[in-house]
């Protein structure tokens, strides 16, 4: 039609740090121009790059939907080239209820793949994970194998405040695949989902699953107070176990019962059942394993990740909201090691790192609210060392060897 619009991206894979020029033709049935030209011209950047080197950077939008708009980034993960020029791309989730995909291979001002909103209405309205928790939020952010069998990983998010959804989207355009919620703009107290893991396939297809945390309202009287598991493909609910508390995050560990089965972990604050504890049950059945209880001086479980062990079965590194932080045998639930970092010690995130004391087990990174970064023998929970940074970490990530140093 006259005067109709539309905008398209140009990108280009430089070799070399020079200045390149080329033309874009863009032909039409218009007769009375067929063909139009635009010159174009960029330039590459040269190397070498530096540790830390600032290749792009990016500014999270407006989101017209709504005039709350809080920019801070309350996730990012990195996902698999979904744009087809062999690099990793980014994955954010913002506060003013972003869901956005940056091309990787950017330079300067980073550019979009695509963008998703999880606004609905003034009363529908959510960013990822709990809304009134302490970042951050990467716990309700995941990235999938891929869950459309399109040959791209995908994207999963749980939302919270008056949104409440579990929505699987497209990696490389931000559709949605599926959703589990409901839109109705009355029906904003059923629980913040609070995590969402795509990390194991439940119901063996071929496809991993989804496991989710819907957690409570009413002081952990109301509300979802189940963990979740969906098929990946579709969204249908493989199972639900009702744990009568908040939730506030779930993650799949290996066979830990013995019959043959993926069991799950779940941290868990007030409620009538289950309460200020770390929960296990079974995969298959959803009977409970063991359980936990950390106490309601501690804030209840908040962290969990996977530790896994050569020759056993995986065991868990829990973390309490207030602190502290536990390693948690598999099979039993009993205590290896307790690490407290007293009454200031929030726990915020876990990562691993790969062996670097010489006994074969990784060690624990936890960022908390200590005004230091910390490094935990895997094996005893003692320091290896720490980092005083003059504030809080509020997350934390291993990466791979940087420094040639092995």
């Amino acid at each position: 039609a006259p005067d109709d619009t539309v905008e398209v991206s140009v990108y280009f894979s430089p070799e070399q740090p020079i200045l390149y020029q080329d033309t874009l033709q863009i032909s039409s049935t218009d007769p009375a121009q067929p063909q139009y030209s635009i010159p174009l011209e960029g330039t590459g950047d040269g190397g070498p790059f530096n540790l830390g080197y600032e290749f792009w950077n990016y500014q999270v939008p407006d989101n017209p939907s709504t005039t709350f708009n809080e920019y801070r980034p309350l996730a990012l993960k990195s996902i698999d080239d979904v744009t087809g020029d062999g690099y990793n791309d980014v994955v954010l989730a913002t506060r003013n209820y972003w869901t956005i995909c940056l091309n990787g291979f950017s330079s300067g001002f980073a550019s979009e793949v695509w963008r998703f909103s999880s606004y609905i209405s003034s009363n529908s309205a959510g960013g990822i994970g709990n809304t009134n928790d302490l970042p951050p939020q990467q716990r309700a952010l995941a990235v999938a194998n891929d869950l459309n069998s399109d040959g791209h990983h995908d994207v999963v998010i749980g939302t919270g405040g008056g949104n409440e959804h579990v929505y699987a989207l497209d990696g490389t355009n931000g559709n949605i695949l599926w959703q589990f919620g409901t839109d109705h703009p009355d029906s904003f107290g059923l629980g913040d989902i609070t995590s969402v893991n795509v990390d194991e396939d439940f119901n063996g297809d071929n496809i991993n699953d989804v496991i989710a945390s819907g957690s409570a309202t009413s002081g952990g009287l109301d509300g979802r107070r189940s963990v979740y598991c969906f098929d990946g493909t579709n969204g249908q609910i493989i199972w639900q176990k009702f744990l009568g508390c908040f939730i506030r995050m779930s993650i799949p560990v290996g066979d830990i019962n013995g019959n043959s089965s993926l069991d799950v972990i779940a941290g868990t604050g007030d409620g009538t059942n289950n309460s200020y504890s770390i929960v296990a049950f079974d995969g298959s059945t959803t009977n409970p394993i063991w359980n936990f209880p950390v106490g309601s001086s501690t804030g209840g479980g908040r962290e969990l990740v996977r530790y896994p062990v050569d020759g056993e079965t995986d065991d868990v590194i829990a973390g309490a909201y207030f602190s502290p932080v536990y390693r948690l045998d598999g099979e039993t639930g009993t205590a290896v090691w307790t690490r407290s970092f007293g009454s200031v010690g929030f726990i915020h995130e876990f990562s691993l790192l790969n062996d670097i004391n010489g006994d074969n087990l990784k060690e624990v990174l936890v960022a908390n609210a200590t005004n230091s970064f910390h490094c935990l023998d895997g094996a005893t929970g003692n320091t290896l060392w720490s980092v005083p940074l003059g504030n809080y970490s509020w997350s934390t990530s291993a990466i791979p060897d940087i420094t040639g140093d092995g």
